[in-house]
Protein backbone atom coordinates (compact mmCIF):
# COMPACT_ATOMS: atom_id res chain seq x y z
CA UNK A 1 0.00 0.00 0.00
CA UNK A 2 1.45 3.41 -1.03
CA UNK A 3 0.45 6.39 0.99
CA UNK A 4 0.10 9.33 -1.68
CA UNK A 5 0.33 13.09 -1.12
CA UNK A 6 -1.37 15.64 -3.56
CA UNK A 7 1.22 18.70 -3.26
CA UNK A 8 -0.10 22.09 -3.66
CA UNK A 9 2.27 23.99 -5.73
CA UNK A 10 2.25 21.03 -8.37
CA UNK A 11 -1.33 20.27 -8.94
CA UNK A 12 -0.95 17.49 -11.10
CA UNK A 13 1.86 16.02 -9.44
CA UNK A 14 1.64 13.12 -6.78
CA UNK A 15 4.56 12.07 -4.33
CA UNK A 16 4.35 8.16 -3.01
CA UNK A 17 5.88 7.99 0.30
CA UNK A 18 5.86 4.33 0.60
CA UNK A 19 6.17 1.73 -2.31
CA UNK A 20 4.81 -1.44 -1.89
CA UNK A 21 7.49 -4.15 -1.64
CA UNK A 22 5.36 -7.06 -1.01
CA UNK A 23 3.60 -10.12 -2.80
CA UNK A 24 -0.39 -8.91 -3.41
CA UNK A 25 -1.21 -12.22 -4.21
CA UNK A 26 -2.20 -15.26 -1.98
CA UNK A 27 -2.47 -18.79 -3.54
CA UNK A 28 -4.64 -20.51 -0.33
CA UNK A 29 -7.19 -19.22 1.79
CA UNK A 30 -7.26 -18.27 5.14
CA UNK A 31 -3.93 -16.50 4.58
CA UNK A 32 -5.63 -12.88 3.82
CA UNK A 33 -8.62 -11.09 4.81
CA UNK A 34 -10.24 -7.87 3.96
CA UNK A 35 -12.68 -6.02 5.68
CA UNK A 36 -14.76 -2.60 5.06
CA UNK A 37 -17.26 -0.39 6.76
CA UNK A 38 -20.01 1.04 5.17
CA UNK A 39 -22.99 3.39 5.42
CA UNK A 40 -26.10 2.83 3.62
CA UNK A 41 -29.56 3.66 3.98
CA UNK A 42 -32.20 0.29 4.17
CA UNK A 43 -35.71 -0.11 1.84
CA UNK A 44 -37.50 1.41 4.99
CA UNK A 45 -35.41 4.48 5.31
CA UNK A 46 -33.32 3.39 7.99
CA UNK A 47 -29.59 4.45 7.81
CA UNK A 48 -26.78 1.91 9.41
CA UNK A 49 -23.89 0.66 9.11
CA UNK A 50 -22.70 -2.62 7.04
CA UNK A 51 -19.39 -4.57 7.80
CA UNK A 52 -18.12 -7.34 5.82
CA UNK A 53 -15.10 -9.54 6.55
CA UNK A 54 -14.36 -11.77 3.35
CA UNK A 55 -11.60 -14.04 2.56
CA UNK A 56 -9.26 -12.54 -0.01
CA UNK A 57 -9.03 -15.40 -2.36
CA UNK A 58 -12.15 -17.13 -2.37
CA UNK A 59 -14.23 -14.10 -1.66
CA UNK A 60 -16.10 -16.12 1.13
CA UNK A 61 -17.91 -14.19 3.89
CA UNK A 62 -16.56 -14.95 6.99
CA UNK A 63 -18.63 -12.39 9.02
CA UNK A 64 -21.18 -9.44 8.74
CA UNK A 65 -23.14 -6.95 11.00
CA UNK A 66 -25.64 -4.67 10.47
CA UNK A 67 -26.41 -2.04 12.85
CA UNK A 68 -27.20 2.06 13.61
CA UNK A 69 -23.47 2.13 15.14
CA UNK A 70 -20.65 -0.20 15.24
CA UNK A 71 -18.80 -0.25 17.96
CA UNK A 72 -15.45 -1.79 18.72
CA UNK A 73 -16.94 -4.72 20.60
CA UNK A 74 -18.88 -5.45 17.60
CA UNK A 75 -15.76 -5.61 15.39
CA UNK A 76 -13.74 -7.86 18.04
CA UNK A 77 -16.93 -10.04 17.90
CA UNK A 78 -16.74 -10.36 14.32
CA UNK A 79 -13.04 -11.20 14.74
CA UNK A 80 -13.75 -13.97 16.88
CA UNK A 81 -16.38 -15.26 14.58
CA UNK A 82 -14.11 -15.12 11.82
CA UNK A 83 -11.71 -17.36 13.53
CA UNK A 84 -13.27 -19.56 14.88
Amino acid sequence: MAFACRTFNKPRRWLYYRRHEGQVQVAEPNRRWASDIMAIRAWDGQNGCLTIMIDCVDRMVLAWRFAKRITADDLAEMLREAVF
